[in-house]
């Protein structure tokens, strides 16, 4: 019997069987818990499923009930799967994940983490973060003590203080909410597709975009969306557009009198936001609490100038491609607003965000970092037995 042992295409059918078994085998496993079916989640995934073997569980947390049951069904999936798994990731952390957190301590398995802003920030006033309710605290506590690796979105969200607004009056990030961390840590930023989210032909107009959901008042609180009104408001010339979902009778109640050149679009698509993006000259992010905002990298590629707050890892997406209000000031914004519209840092936004935030750079971290993980040196099982 003559066979080749290039191309594939003339091998017996039992040998092509056997090796496609042996790269499955050779393939670490890993189990990944989703809160969401997020771009950004599910794009770690399909970053994972290229070098691991992917078995993955997203929680379902509304209604309540559903909840539960949910919870339930993670719960009997990580143990019938947890013993035959050399990892198990989660991105965000929750007061829910003290569950995998202790079957990986009783197994010897791995959890790594990956944390974005609710999960390592804390404002107070606002009663934002899992670190505000004592219950929840103590919770994510332990969870963060049983990680061995630990992925920020950015550095902020690790250590910080932020002194931006009336809000940002702590110390910030994990290590200055949390005692006991002692998981390895690495940065990782969020990585973007730079073709898809990219200029295009279309002319710039004096618009100026923001995105972010507000359908609750800690939502409009957090995206700052009275500041955008109140630029609105002090600048008519400019069209003023928000996308993201949000309660009309919410906004009603908040905002008595919108500005006529306010324009509120609601939930779109990502052709759609694209299309915004690359008609829109500047984006503004004025968030008063932040990991590392996508939408906003995301506005940079598509050319837009970037206006944003001092919080977290807004300044550094920004640079020496945009304006960074230092204090929450609602002439600070305007004046900033009206100098990214007058300038040329287009193509420089463009450039730094392609350059720092390609998907590239975070698939070739993930795959680092959870090879390194489920691969110890040793040759044994890494996992933290930190109490």
């Amino acid at each position: 019997m003559k066979t080749h042992t290039h191309g594939g295409g003339n091998l017996p059918r039992h040998m092509h069987t056997t090796t496609r078994n042996e790269s499955i085998m050779s393939k670490k496993s890993i189990l990944y818990i989703k809160l969401s079916d997020s771009p950004f989640i599910t794009e770690d995934e399909n970053i994972l499923k290229d070098a691991f073997e992917v078995n993955s569980f997203t929680l379902k947390t509304a209604p309540r009930p559903a909840y539960a049951v949910s919870l339930l069904k993670m719960t009997l999936w990580l143990l019938c799967n947890i013993r035959h798994a050399h990892a198990v990731y989660a991105f965000f952390v929750s007061w829910y994940l003290i569950i995998p957190a202790l079957l990986c301590r009783i197994a010897g398995v791995p959890l790594a983490l990956s944390i974005g802003g609710f999960d390592a920030n804390w404002l107070p006033a606002l009663a934002y973060g899992v670190y505000h309710k004592r219950i929840s605290r103590s919770l994510c506590g332990f969870v963060y003590r049983s990680a061995s690796l630990i992925i920020p979105v950015h550095a902020s969200l690790v250590r910080v203080e932020n002194r931006y607004s009336e809000y940002n009056t702590v110390k910030e990030g994990i290590l200055n909410l949390f005692d006991g961390i002692r998981g390895r840590i690495v940065v990782i930023p969020s990585g973007f597709d730079t073709d898809f989210w990219s200029p295009g032909d279309t002319e710039k107009e004096r618009v100026v975009l923001t995105v972010g959901n507000i359908k609750t008042g800690l939502n409009y609180e957090l995206k700052a969306m009275a500041d955008f009104v109140e630029a609105a408001r002090r600048i008519p010339e400019y069209q003023f557009v928000h996308i993201g979902d949000y309660d009309p009778h919410l906004f009603d109640q908040l905002v008595a009198e919108p500005p006529g050149n306010l324009t509120l679009l609601g939930f779109v698509n990502h052709e759609e936001l694209l299309s915004q993006l690359r008609r829109s000259k500047v984006y503004t992010q004025l968030s008063v609490s932040e990991g590392l905002p996508n939408s906003l990298i995301q506005a940079m590629l598509c050319g837009c100038i970037p206006v944003g707050s001092a919080v977290n890892g807004i300044p550094d997406i920004i640079g020496d491609a945009g304006f960074v209000v230092e204090r929450r000031d609602a002439v600070a914004v305007k004046t900033a607003i009206r100098d990214a519209m007058n300038s040329a840092l287009a193509p420089r936004a463009r450039e730094r965000a392609a350059n720092r935030y390609a998907i590239a750079i975070r698939r070739n971290e993930l795959v680092r970092v959870f090879g390194e993980l489920t691969s110890p040196p040793d040759g044994t099982r890494l996992h933290s037995k930190k109490s």
